[in-house]
């Protein structure tokens, strides 16, 4: 029997450290020599860095050097187990609770996927990078960014700026349009919008929405849980303005124009498509492949 985890979770155990634990199941292999390698990022799908190793018969690993201070930013652990130096087993990424979800919030969240299916259109967001400071625009000595506008960080002070955007589903509702006379007038706009629990984001971060070609910056952030389980986010969300670094983001490669039906979002084959052409109205959508 070949080896493999058969409970992973992650507890927080004090205001500064937090517990990773993993059970391994029955198996007739010798775990002697198994090794695990706990890895952590502030991103739920990159950068994930060994932490520690840890060998068997230990099966957790006290965290006290993670970063809890950010209370909107929850940090991701994977497990890479290794046997004879040899790679056999990596986890998919756990946060807070892991993958200890209840049945009734696993339904909660399958319906919350129906609707956005439905009523969702196709976003990217972006979640702002945390760690290294930025080495165009940081000034340790000021502890502060030197530039408003930093092509490098993209004025988050943080080296990068954005992890890479995770594709999703979120339901936009149509903005509040206010005029600001300023010494520079601007014309600003507002929303609401739904998405998910995943990925879990927090004020600053950006969503690009697919079908516009629009950016927003979140701004206000209600989640609802469901036995401290995320399943969903209700966002405000501000329309950048159009001199805002943030639109020299890049896109990533991979978005094409696929033609589908007004109503649906099942794809069709071009031979669907010439037949529905006469009497279903067309649209041109942005997907991610």
């Amino acid at each position: 029997m070949s080896i493999f985890i058969e409970y992973f979770d992650v507890l927080q155990v004090s205001p500064a450290a937090r517990i990773v634990a993993w059970r391994f199941g029955p198996t007739n292999d010798d775990l002697s020599q198994v090794k695990v390698d706990v890895l952590r990022s502030y991103s739920p799908t990159e950068a994930f860095a060994k932490i520690r190793t840890v060998a068997y018969p230990q099966t957790y690993l006290r965290d006290s050097e993670v970063n809890l201070r950010d209370h909107w930013r929850g940090a991701n652990y994977k497990l890479v187990v290794t046997l004879g130096g040899q790679t056999v087993l990596s986890t998919e990424a756990a946060g807070l609770r892991g993958a200890g979800i209840s049945n009734p919030a696993r339904e909660i969240i399958r319906q919350i996927d129906i609707d956005l299916s439905f009523s969702g259109s196709p976003a990217m967001v972006y979640l702002k990078r945390k760690g290294a400071r930025c080495p165009l625009c940081w000034d340790p000595v000021l502890k502060k960014s030197t530039r408003s506008a930093c092509p490098s960080c993209y004025a988050t002070s943080y080296d990068g700026g954005y992890y890479q955007p995770i594709l999703t589903l979120v339901n936009f509702q149509p903005e509040v349009r206010t005029d600001q006379p300023d010494i520079t007038r601007r014309q600003e706009a507002q929303t609401s919008a739904k998405m998910a629990g995943f990925p879990e984001t927090r004020p600053g971060d950006l969503i690009y929405e697919v079908n516009m070609g629009t950016r927003w910056r979140i701004s206000a952030i209600s989640p609802s849980e469901m036995e401290r389980t995320l399943t969903v986010q209700e966002l405000t969300i501000v329309l950048l303005n159009p001199g805002d670094i943030e639109h020299k983001l890049p896109i990533p490669d991979g978005l094409e124009y696929v033609i589908l039906p007004h109503h649906t979002r099942a794809k069709k084959t071009a031979t669907d498509i010439a037949h529905d052409r006469d009497k279903d109205p067309i649209e041109r959508v942005e997907i991610w492949r």
